[in-house]
């Protein structure tokens, strides 16, 4: 499976945290839990960075790192936003 810019940020932040093994297992495991195969966008990886931030308290600081470089990299999370039904 080809990768993008955007897993390649993703992943490398997780496994410069949680080392190789253990970060791309978190990486693959969450890309699972969004129902996709690679990241796209920068609001991919904001996405990512919400799931993670619900994990340990490690990873989760590692959700919210990613998810202020995606908002430095264009995401938009107002459009992530789901209104309360």
């Amino acid at each position: 499976m080809a990768t993008t810019e955007w897993d390649e940020l993703a992943e490398k932040k997780l496994m410069r945290v949680l080392g190789d093994a253990e970060g791309t297992s978190v990486f693959q495991n969450t890309l699972r839990k969004l129902g996709v195969q690679r990241l796209l966008s920068a609001n991919d990886v904001y996405r990512l960075a919400q799931v993670l931030k619900e994990g340990t308290p490690v990873v989760a600081a590692v959700g919210a790192m990613l998810a202020l470089s995606a908002v430095m990299k264009g995401a938009n999370p107002e459009q992530l936003v789901r209104p309360s039904e």
